[in-house]
């Protein structure tokens, strides 16, 4: 089933730029406002940042947001491996002592 586009037109700090998504209208202004916000906040902070500064600090942000969610993903998955291994071994002792006792 093909995937609905939709184009938007952003503004972010003043810099109108049109994008095509298969997300929805509401979500990429959610993540406008956001950038904007961001961006304003670095920019009120200190007048030396400029707003490419701002963007390119907000874009490491970023990026160094999702790879540390993708590590706590992949520390939580193997977690979550281990335990169905070891719920595996209970089940197998279990069905072992059931056997043992004649149920």
């Amino acid at each position: 089933m093909p995937e609905n586009k939709n184009k938007i037109t952003l503004n972010i700090q003043d810099t109108a730029i049109t994008i095509v998504s298969g997300e929805s209208p509401e979500y990429i202004r959610a993540l406008e406002k956001q950038l904007n916000d961001r961006m304003s906040e670095l920019t009120r902070s200190s007048r030396r940042v400029s707003r490419t500064e701002a963007a390119m600090l907000v874009a490491l942000d970023c990026l160094d947001e999702r790879v540390k969610a993708e590590m706590r993903y992949r520390e939580l998955n193997a977690r979550f491996d281990e335990y169905g291994r070891v719920l595996d071994d209970v089940k197998r002792e279990n069905d072992e002592l059931r056997k043992l006792l004649g149920k």
